[in-house]
């Protein structure tokens, strides 16, 4: 391939990945709700997770003039899933510890509720968020780690800005889902697996959903020591990765 291809590429890559990440992403719902107006909560909640998934796999597909099986090897969800699921159940272990030792479960504990929240949700999110919007990017466009990850992180802290009450609560929040979703992205990168993001998120969501820690992002002091606790072990993990995955008898995939 010349170099003048390969630029062009790169500009069309550019302009198609984010413009395909910014339908699904703010248009998703509305698309949902138009075609199917009588769907209502947990069923509306499943469709848009299926037809956002749906809309990421046929644009990777077709970017990569591949099959359904290419396209999720070309996500990283056709990738590496014992080693980032144990890294993540070994990282998040602060959460419960601490949580529990102020004896307070979650008052309206709904397993459906669980189920979207720390199940599908996160699979969806991590598919869409770093999959699609950081993963290709990185990998197609070659934008390099930080723009790649930063459109995703901006958009991502955006949608939970409707969780503050205050500015200082908003900009809180923004800060501190922005700084999750570059780690995000950082840890697909590392592990070269989705699975370690969507681990992270779902495990995160689960104990935070299980016990009655708070109801926004931002947390309180028990929250924030028990979620830097996870993320430094989880670092901590990631950096000594090669030689757990030594110890699980795998051979090490360098994600560059």
């Amino acid at each position: 391939m010349t170099e003048e291809m390969s630029a062009y590429r790169r500009v069309w890559y550019s302009l198609v990945i984010p413009a395909v990440f910014g339908v699904v992403v703010f248009a998703g719902g509305r698309i949902t709700s138009a075609l199917f107006p009588g769907v209502k909560g947990y069923s509306h909640w499943l469709l848009r997770i299926a037809m956002d998934s749906a809309f990421c796999l046929l644009a990777t597909m077709a970017l990569y003039r591949t099959g359904l099986l290419g396209a999720l090897r070309a996500l990283r969800v056709v990738a590496p899933v014992l080693g980032p699921v144990l890294m993540a159940i070994v990282a998040t272990l602060p959460m419960p510890i601490l949580f529990s030792s102020s004896g307070s479960f979650s008052a309206g504990f709904d397993p459906l509720r669980l189920f979207f929240y720390a199940g599908i949700g996160p699979f969806e999110e991590e598919l869409v968020y770093r999959g699609f919007g950081f993963w290709l990017l990185y990998r197609l466009a070659n934008w390099g780690f930080w723009p790649s990850a930063l459109l995703p992180a901006a958009v991502f802290s955006w949608g939970h800005v409707a969780q503050a009450s205050s500015l200082g609560g908003a900009v809180g929040i923004v800060a501190l889902t922005a700084a999750g979703s570059i780690w995000f992205s950082w840890l697909l990168l590392r592990w070269n697996s989705l699975w370690a993001p969507v681990a992270m998120h779902a495990l995160m969501n689960g104990w935070w959903g299980v016990f009655e820690v708070d109801t926004t992002a931002l947390g309180g002091l028990l929250a924030n020591v028990a979620r830097f606790a996870t993320i430094g072990l989880a670092i901590a993990i990631t950096l000594r990765r090669d030689r757990l995955l030594s110890l699980l008898g795998r051979r090490r995939t360098d994600p560059l």
